[in-house]
């Protein structure tokens, strides 16, 4: 009997120490992804697109359509809360890093709260395997948006389901600061009968970008035809369907269509056909299409934080092996380092990562919660 408590006070404390080094194996994962970030931001001012976003803000209050493509009236008007006020290249850095740091936070919030129910390592696991994304820290810096897209579309649903519908509808609005992030995400909503705040989407967006033209005297129609025009020279940067589709000897322009149309429909199909399951579930769906329908590169994989969280969830609720080996697939691939992301073979097996973590999701889709599972002792 004195034996087996001995053992069993043996395994937990193997246990605790087995779990304790995998968090501080995280941490400093996530501690060194984003000290590179931020060195690249602070020390070797290498921020491409967040100086060449500013560039066009500046351009634009000057009455001059950016030359930039796949950024509409609507984005710049939520972008000038990092562009509106910066004088000097050090303010518009620290107004970046100050909005990328309460986007963190209540990605962190959000996190702790989907496991809330869950022992304590769960908690903490969720938050640094998330940050452990290596395309979190990428898009800080890259000077990039994606971050915000996340916040905001975390604080649009956690509005949503305390029945706030015009502050939700604010903040899907604000997210289509990278329309080609957040846009397969109004989807979600108009699946699950939210009307109200896609039309408090809607009409943010379009006051803001009248608001924004009229008040720099810029054509509204003439810069959505720049936009798309210019947006296709950038198609082929980065990794999609849209490559696929050239690959296979179509021109540019129909490839970025007939990506966008499948990518839509497929997905669209999904979400109508699974329209009771939890809204986890289709939020992974959008992530998945978001990232597939047009051009991104690698910095914009940190969408598909919605996609590792709801396998980790699935693996949490049913101890299923599949969920357990999907989960660990798209996260070791979404955490390696940026270093492979030009990497062909690299870009492939990654892809493929994220439909396998498709297929297991809709093999699971009604294991999934909402906002965590049935009380479970908070151990560690």
């Amino acid at each position: 009997m004195v034996k087996s408590e001995i053992s069993l006070k043996m395994k937990n404390y193997l246990g605790i120490i087995f779990r304790t080094l995998i968090l501080v194996f995280f941490l400093f994962v996530v501690y060194f992804y984003f000290e590179e970030a931020f060195e690249t931001l602070l020390v070797e001012k290498t921020f491409t697109d967040l100086a060449a976003r500013w560039q066009d803000f500046r351009n634009i209050l000057s009455g001059v359509i950016p030359s930039s493509g796949g950024y509409f009236p609507f984005s710049f008007f939520t972008a000038a809360i990092f562009f509106l006020w910066p004088s000097s290249h050090i303010f518009l850095i620290g107004v970046y890093i100050f909005w990328n740091l309460i986007s963190l936070t209540v990605i962190g919030l959000w996190l702790v709260k989907i496991t809330s129910t869950k022992p304590i390592f769960f908690q903490i696991f969720s938050v640094l395997s998330s940050f452990a994304i290596c395309a979190m820290s990428g898009s800080i810096g890259r000077g990039q948006f994606g971050l915000f897209v996340i916040a905001s579309l975390v604080g649009s649903l956690w509005l949503s389901e305390n029945k706030m519908k015009f502050g939700s509808g604010l903040l899907l609005g604000c997210s289509m600061i990278k329309p080609s992030l957040a846009m397969p995400f109004v989807f979600v909503f108009l699946n699950k009968k939210k009307y109200g705040e896609v039309i408090a989407a809607g009409i943010y967006n379009f006051l803001g970008g009248i608001f924004l033209c009229m008040a720099t005297k810029i054509n509204y129609f003439d810069w959505l035809k720049i936009a798309y025009v210019k947006s296709e020279r950038f198609a082929l940067t980065g990794y999609s369907l849209i490559n696929l589709f050239v690959w296979l000897g179509m021109n540019i322009s129909g490839a970025i269509w007939i990506s966008m149309f499948i990518v839509t429909f497929f997905f669209g199909w999904i979400m109508v056909k699974n329209r009771k399951s939890e809204i986890m579930f289709h939020f992974a769906m959008a992530a998945l299409g978001a990232r597939l329908w047009s051009y991104h590169q690698y910095y914009d994989n940190c969408i598909l934080i919605f996609l590792l969280q709801s396998l980790f969830l699935l693996m949490l609720n049913t101890k299923s092996k599949l969920a357990l080996w999907g989960f660990l697939l798209v996260g070791l691939l979404l955490g390696a380092p940026n270093r492979f992301a030009d990497n062909i073979t690299y870009q492939i097996f990654q892809t493929l990562s994220w439909i396998v973590g498709m297929y297991v999701l809709m093999t699971h889709e009604t294991a999934l919660t909402k906002l965590g599972f049935p009380n479970h002792p908070k151990r560690f």
